[in-house]
């Protein structure tokens, strides 16, 4: 569980330079950033669901 949480903090994104894309290129670039922000949302709503399940078997 700590090794997992220490590579979440290493996770960065690296900016781009966005004054060089085109409006088009830029709607596209924040719709791609929507879709991962939904399936990062996802990722930790079925790692909550994972957690509460294993702490609900060792509280038995």
């Amino acid at each position: 569980m700590q090794e997992e949480e220490n590579e979440t903090s290493k996770v960065r994104l690296q900016p781009i330079n966005l004054e060089v894309l085109s409006q088009e290129a830029l709607r596209e670039y924040l719709i791609t950033l929507e879709k991962e922000m939904v399936r990062a949302r996802n990722m930790l709503a079925a790692k909550d669901v994972a957690r509460a399940s294993a702490e609900a078997l060792f509280r038995k």
